[in-house]
């Protein structure tokens, strides 16, 4: 229970509440008020919710059509995914993170990290960063402060379910009654790590909160959990296991992915949305400083049908040598969906991949004396996707695309209640009336 040797550490950790909900709040006053649910793709089923339309009885992950008259019995907001909206609020919830402690380690879209080791304030810190970001985002956030990730996170998690805090929890300020009532009222699954066999295993064993936990033997958990779980019983009795990191973890692939509103037989529509998965794929591979050696692509038909022909199919092809080009890597999408594409079949989904990554601008050789490369010719094609990246960040990424991807519109998801890119669409860019 005490934290130790390592009382010396401190780790806070933020979070958007209800993140995909305040996100759209943001820009519409109107919805505020209401119960708000977000979809996922094809506007399937509920991905997102405020807490007054859980308060209805909604779940996340419930297919729509079994909520609908339940949305439209009270007015609830139902929207589409904005990923646009979200990327772009996510960016700037991050860069006013990052500016409260020297170690910033972005654990998700609306997660973050501060290692504030040595410093001091730490929940005067914490009120200070929930004010700035929701001053300049309007962003609601909690905040947790803790010896560990792991205290930090479920310090979090407090802030979030006891509004006597006003958000901010610093398992340091707390008294060892305190620290002991709060592990006891809190269920085991609500620790981070422990997934649903894990909790379903310890619940068996009589463990149902995490006081039990943490007064298991580590040497018993460690022989039948395995390390993991281990490290997360250190963390909770204030060991520190987990390092802020700041450096995003290597990638061994990028993948993009999507759904068809409706399945289609159509050889250009899967031919365009690989290549339109490929654009992002490649426009990834270049922010993050990458280049690819092997590109692919995949799509099937909808398991769930019975009634119709399964064919899935997933080539991939390697590459004279590693590139981020989206022409390049878009041609070798192209070539591969055509081939690969089989008449009479329904297909459901398609996306595009590239692996065996490695940093953009290493040297790299030709494989055999067959394959030519032309430097130069490299070089000038760098010099314009330089360009169009710049064009994209300037004017929105659909400013400009590739022809392949235009060659057909039957594979695109259903988003009928999609609100506005605010932030990356000029068009869309809220106008104040003078």
């Amino acid at each position: 229970m005490s934290p130790g040797s390592a009382a010396e550490r401190i780790i806070l950790h933020t979070d958007v509440n209800s993140a995909y909900v305040s996100m759209e709040r943001v820009f519409n006053p109107k919805i505020r008020t209401r119960p708000v649910v977000v979809l996922s793709n094809n506007d399937g089923a509920v991905v997102a919710l405020s807490k007054d339309a859980k308060a209805l009885g909604i779940k996340r992950g419930t297919p729509f059509f079994k909520v609908r008259p339940l949305c439209e019995k009270h007015h609830v907001a139902v929207l589409s995914s904005n990923y646009e909206l979200y990327d772009a609020m996510s960016r700037r919830f991050h860069g006013i993170v990052s500016q409260f402690g020297p170690v910033h380690e972005e654990y998700s879209i609306d997660e973050a990290f501060l290692d504030l080791t040595g410093m001091t304030g730490a929940t005067d810190l914490g009120r200070a960063l929930q004010d700035r970001v929701l001053l300049w985002t309007g962003l609601p956030v909690c905040v947790g402060i803790g010896p560990t990730k792991t205290l930090a996170k479920l310090c979090d998690h407090f802030a979030k379910r006891y509004p006597a805090f006003g958000g901010v929890v610093n398992w340091l300020d707390l008294s060892p009654h305190r620290r002991e009532r709060a592990f006891a009222l809190t269920p085991i699954g609500e620790v981070w790590g422990i997934g649903g066999r894990t909790e379903a295993k310890l619940r068996s064993m009589g463990v149902e909160n995490v006081l039990q936990f943490v007064r298991m033997d580590a040497f018993f958990v460690r022989r039948h959990f395995g390390v993991v779980l281990e490290r997360t019983l250190r963390e909770l009795r204030g060991v520190s296991c987990l390092p802020v990191d700041p450096r995003p973890n290597p990638k061994r692939q990028i993948l993009r992915s999507r759904s068809f509103a409706a399945a289609t037989g159509e050889r250009n529509a899967v031919v365009s949305a690989v290549a339109t998965h490929m654009k992002e794929v490649a426009g990834r591979l270049r922010k993050e400083g990458l280049a690819a050696k092997t590109a692919g692509v995949f799509f099937h038909t909808d398991p769930f049908r019975e009634d119709q022909a399964w064919h899935s199919a997933a080539p991939e092809t390697t590459l004279v040598r590693p590139t981020s080009d989206t022409l390049d890597l878009t041609r070798a999408a192209v070539t591969l969906a055509a081939a690969a594409w089989k008449p009479g079949c329904l297909y459901k989904k398609a996306g595009a991949f590239v692996t065996n990554l490695s940093p953009e601008g290493e040297p790299a050789e030709a494989e055999t004396l067959f394959d030519a490369v032309d430097d130069e010719r490299v070089e000038r094609r760098r010099r314009l996707m330089r360009c169009l990246d710049d064009l994209a960040d300037r004017f929105g990424k659909d400013v400009w695309t590739t022809a392949a991807s235009r060659l057909s519109s039957g594979w695109q998801m259903k988003r009928d209640r999609l609100t506005p890119a605010y932030l990356s669409n000029w068009d869309d860019i809220l106008r104040v009336p003078c």
